[in-house]
């Protein structure tokens, strides 16, 4: 299994964010630059579609929140 997270970053680099996916050049930037590699990792472990998936409350249950991957 190929994980593409290389090439999420670099097709978001294109966005108006520019080039601030990285700390240094090298090192993911710890909030979106991470969070776009994390989204890629999830599609391709799990199958699903970050995109498609609803925010849940803090307040819900940790069963609730395990719902997402079913």
């Amino acid at each position: 299994m190929v994980i593409p997270a290389g090439t999420a970053i670099q097709n978001a680099r294109t966005s108006s964010q520019g080039d601030t996916y990285t700390r240094d050049g090298y090192h993911l930037e710890q909030t979106y630059g991470r969070f776009t590699a994390a989204c890629v990792w999830f599609e391709k472990l799990f199958g699903k579609d970050v995109r498609k998936i609803k925010l849940i409350s803090q307040k819900k249950s940790r069963i609730n929140k395990l719902k997402l991957l079913k």
